[in-house]
């Protein structure tokens, strides 16, 4: 399966309640994808022409999580964020899909984990909350938030695209890996950078705190 990065921009008073209850983390962060379905959620006839042609097991496990989806929009409720709007009332997510660590180990020359405050920009922040596919989701306090937007700040794309080596990213193994066969691939992490930075700048500008997750 794809891990995808995302990040979500939230108040300080929306970060301290979800410290106190982390349980409400994944409603939180999917209520603006499952307030769209108005509470109804249709099995896809697409789903059902593959699912009838499933051993019988695999069929009772595909249609019973179906039918978990389609519960979990029927009964949804948008969770309130600190201020009493509801969660989807906030800034809207960023989602950078797979370029993910690409963007982190241009920035910072690692794979894994590195130092703050370029290192909070992708795999940065607190664990908050369970898994959630890939590990926990991670906070950045609105401090933390305003230092690695002045740090991405302080790189341009130039400098941004001259680090990027192809090679490197591959001996690495930075996922999604296979790097240097595609011909827009500096482009694509550009982009991300870009688009990383300029959230986070908003996010600063708005005294706000941070959520990082894969999914």
């Amino acid at each position: 399966m794809s891990m995808m990065g995302s990040y979500r921009r939230i108040s300080a008073g929306t970060l301290q309640r979800l410290r106190q209850n982390p349980g409400e983390i994944e409603p939180f962060l999917m209520s603006p994808i499952l307030a769209r379905f108005g509470g109804a959620f249709p099995i896809p006839k697409e789903f059902l022409s593959v699912v009838d042609h499933l051993p019988e097991e695999l069929r009772r496990i595909a249609l019973a999580k179906m039918e978990s989806v389609r519960t979990m929009v029927a009964e949804f409720k948008p969770p309130a964020s600190a201020s009493g709007l509801p969660a989807d009332s906030e800034p809207p997510p960023l989602d950078i899909e797979k370029a993910w660590h690409g963007l982190h180990f241009v920035l910072c020359g690692v794979a894994e984990e590195a130092p703050p405050p370029l290192g909070n920009a992708v795999l940065g922040g607190e664990p908050l909350g369970g898994d959630m596919g890939y590990g926990p989701c991670r906070f950045l306090t609105p401090e933390q938030v305003s230092e690695t937007a002045q740090a991405l700040s302080g790189l341009s794309v130039e400098e941004f695209r001259r680090r990027y080596d192809a090679a490197a990213l591959d001996r690495a193994d930075i996922y999604p890996r296979r790097w240097g066969t595609g011909p827009h691939e500096l482009d694509w992490l550009a982009d991300a950078f870009v688009e990383v930075s300029g959230y986070f700048r908003d996010a600063a500008a708005a005294g706000e705190a941070m959520l990082l997750y894969l999914t």
